[in-house]
């Protein structure tokens, strides 16, 4: 650890007051029930807790100021840990704790059914963050062409963010920035060869539509204090990031049978921006539209494609 703690000491060649290395986490999806361990760590809960004691100690020796995050549980192991007396997660805190120990950082991993992600507040007061999350590959049709594929992808990526975040999620990352180097596009595609198709951008480099729409996404909500789900009527999502004139709403129209909707959503601006998110190759600037309330509404079509709304 000393390597990468930037004090100067033996520090790696890379390291400088930059670069250092000021998070750390301990293993990767470490396992689902007590004794069963996953394809990442095969040991059961009690030698995870023994590592990350061990690890988590020569980490704050190094660099004090360092976090150190709790694995990367995957969303089924969290659910398990609700549901059951006995689980994986209840043994491994049970084990930190009643050695003294502590832990920085919650680090939790969702790519199935990202609506249902588990507000993690219920059970620790530390900092949440998802350090791994994409489409779920059993969503996609097997029959889509890569113009498809990346237009669902970019929309994805608004639509799941949003939902993490007001569900408690303090930081979120996508995975990952590439594709993989063996990554051949074929008709039928096998749900789990979407996997080496995951990348922000193409295995050289080049772009997504999703790389535009997440740099917009950061643009828009980076600086946005807390965000909440507004209730407007079923298939419709809409999301409040911040308050009054800083706030930045994200919407889109969710109906399994496809569609749009036109709805009247109230706020308390006369004049809105309207940016729509990129979906489409060679689109590297959004769409973007002004339009008025009436009577403190606005009336807008939604549908699968988010859009974020602010003041003008």
């Amino acid at each position: 650890m000393e390597r990468y703690d930037g004090d100067g000491i033996s520090d790696s060649p890379f390291v400088n007051n930059i670069e250092n290395i000021k998070h750390w986490q301990i293993e990767n999806e470490p396992g689902k029930k007590p004794r069963k361990g996953s394809k990442f760590w095969k040991g059961d809960a009690a030698q995870y807790a023994a590592l990350f004691l061990a690890a988590y100690d020569v980490i704050k020796e190094a660099d004090p100021e360092a976090k150190v995050a709790l694995s990367g549980f995957p969303h089924v192991a969290i659910k398990y840990y609700l549901e059951h007396e006995r689980s994986f997660i209840k043994k491994v805190l049970r084990i930190i704790y009643e050695n003294g120990g502590d832990f920085d950082i919650f680090d939790y991993h969702i790519y199935k059914n990202y609506q249902r992600f588990i507000r993690v507040s219920e059970f620790t007061n530390k900092p949440v963050w998802v350090t791994e999350t994409n489409v779920d590959n059993y969503m996609l049709n097997p029959y889509y062409t890569t113009e498809e594929y990346d237009s669902f992808v970019a929309k994805d990526i608004v639509t799941r963010y949003s939902t993490i975040f007001a569900r408690g999620a303090d930081k979120v990352s996508w995975f990952a920035f590439s594709d993989k180097e063996d990554a051949t596009w074929n008709v039928p595609m096998e749900p789990t060869d979407f996997e080496k198709f995951r990348g922000l951008a193409q295995i050289d480099f080049t772009p997504k539509p999703v790389y535009y729409t997440y740099k917009l996404l950061i643009g828009k909500v980076k600086d946005k204090v807390g965000v909440k789900r507004v209730n407007i009527e079923p298939y419709v999502w809409v999301f409040k990031f911040d308050q009054n004139d800083q706030a930045i709403y994200a919407m889109w129209y969710d109906n399994p049978l496809g569609g749009s909707k036109e709805i009247n959503i109230p706020l308390p601006w006369e004049n809105v921006l309207i940016t729509h998110v990129i979906t489409e190759p060679g689109v590297t600037e959004p769409y973007t539209e002004i339009k008025s309330t009436e009577v403190g509404l606005l009336q807008i079509t939604l549908d699968d494609s988010p859009v974020f709304v602010e003041k003008y």
